[in-house]
């Protein structure tokens, strides 16, 4: 909604140690500050998927080009196979 994409990707893998989550569209992008400090003017809901992400001993990424280039964003979730027994 926010990104204005038209297209959204969804791709999953998995090896012997871990599962790994992306999604990727090509919308207009996250300011810099607002992944940097994810409470950064309002933008709490980065601020818990970091929280959740934690909570699971995961990695999370999020990359994204300064906004108004089109090129998206890109969320990645690395899950190790060890943090499912936690579960």
């Amino acid at each position: 909604k926010h990104a204005g994409a038209s297209v959204v990707r969804v791709s999953w893998s998995e090896n012997a140690a871990a599962f790994e989550l992306c999604i990727e569209d090509d919308g207009t992008g996250i300011p810099p500050e607002a992944i940097g400090n994810a409470s950064a003017r309002g933008h709490f809901g980065l601020l818990g998927l970091r929280e959740r992400a934690h909570k699971l001993n995961a990695k999370l990424r999020i990359e994204s080009p300064p906004p108004g280039k089109g090129q998206g964003t890109a969320v990645t979730l690395e899950l190790p196979r060890t943090s499912i027994k936690d579960l």
